[in-house]
């Protein structure tokens, strides 16, 4: 049986392929951790170092200006690097998120992708990775940029 880490990459290995994989993934994730289910992201692109992410624009998630709340927008920046960094790691270590710097550039409207790339590190021995994530609207302006501070290291 697959680690939680490894289910993650077996998993997207095996859908994202498939007619409706990447929504069935996606829905998965969101089973795995109920919290960013809120958010109803779609998730785009995944392998080592990077990921792609998205959210439509829902009521729900929106503040009393209008625009996606904050705290959607700092989810979907956590979630993009977290599958980043995961789909990553080896099968003998694992991730940690200790720490998420966040900047709302200008306010979210719309559907809002997300987009994390790092260099995936040459060894998976206790370290911390910084790994950014880009939030843009349907314009491609910047919204949100996020800094994610993960704790790796064997299990």
């Amino acid at each position: 049986m697959a680690s939680g880490d490894q289910l993650i990459r077996s998993m997207w290995d095996k859908l994202s392929t498939l007619p409706g994989g990447k929504f069935a993934f996606s829905k998965m994730v969101g089973r795995i951790a109920p919290y960013t289910s809120t958010i109803h992201a779609s998730v785009h692109e995944l392998g080592d170092g990077h990921a792609t992410i998205s959210m439509n624009d829902r009521k729900h998630l929106r503040n009393h200006l209008k625009s996606i709340h904050a705290m959607a927008l700092a989810n979907l920046a956590e979630i993009t690097t977290g599958l980043a960094v995961v789909y990553t790691l080896p099968k003998d270590s694992r991730g940690i998120l200790i720490g998420l710097e966040v900047e709302f550039v200008k306010k979210g409207r719309g559907k809002i992708t997300a987009s994390c790339e790092f260099q995936p590190p040459s060894s998976f021995e206790e370290q911390i990775i910084k790994a950014p994530a880009t939030l843009k609207n349907p314009d491609g302006e910047v919204v949100t940029r996020a800094i994610a501070t993960w704790k790796i290291g064997r299990r």
